[in-house]
């Protein structure tokens, strides 16, 4: 039983995790591959379940980590739209320059 303040830990089967990400299930074992050129250190960790060969993933990690990914991107795109903004702007200068303006 979990405490009132605390959400029941959700494990997700890799199915899922494949259908919440649109990775494929060779890229997910490459990104938990330490020896891959793909290896992702943020992305989340298999939780083995007793000595057989059943693992889950927890759905929060799954859900933090998507959620990284779509901030990254954010913020990656503002920057490079900051630069092209900027170079715009250094053009137009140039061009007025240019012109005499």
């Amino acid at each position: 039983m979990t405490p009132l303040n605390q959400s029941p830990l959700v494990m997700l089967r890799l199915t899922q995790v494949i259908q919440r990400t649109g990775l494929s299930r060779s890229t997910i074992y490459s990104k938990l591959d330490q020896n891959s050129t793909h290896y992702d250190s943020t992305f989340p960790k298999q939780v083995r379940l007793g000595r057989g060969s059943a693992v889950r993933f927890i759905e929060s990690e799954v859900n933090a980590w998507l959620e990284q990914c779509v901030y990254s991107s954010r913020v990656v795109s503002t920057k490079f739209q900051m630069q092209v903004d900027r170079s715009a702007v250094v053009q137009s200068a140039l061009v007025a320059e240019r012109c005499g303006q």
